[in-house]
């Protein structure tokens, strides 16, 4: 978790985003673009695994529903 907090790529998330994000079919071109709110964690994600990352003001706003939907799920 202090990993994350400090912007570094901790290897359970390196090894969870190598699974499971899905791989460009050509050197030339990133398959997905991944929302990121840290702009630290972001750019070690893209450094490390090649990940194109996106951290603007969409990011934030698609996170904070997803945070006000899930916590009026859960009551």
């Amino acid at each position: 978790m202090k990993d994350i907090v400090n912007g570094k790529l901790h290897l359970d998330l390196q090894l969870f985003l190598e699974n499971n994000v899905p791989k460009a079919k050509e050197k030339s071109k990133l398959a997905v673009v991944l929302g990121v709110q840290d702009a630290a964690l972001a750019s070690a994600i893209t450094e490390t695994l090649n990940i194109q990352c996106l951290t603007s003001v969409i990011v934030f706003e698609i996170l904070r529903g997803i945070i006000i939907i899930y916590s009026a799920q859960l009551k």
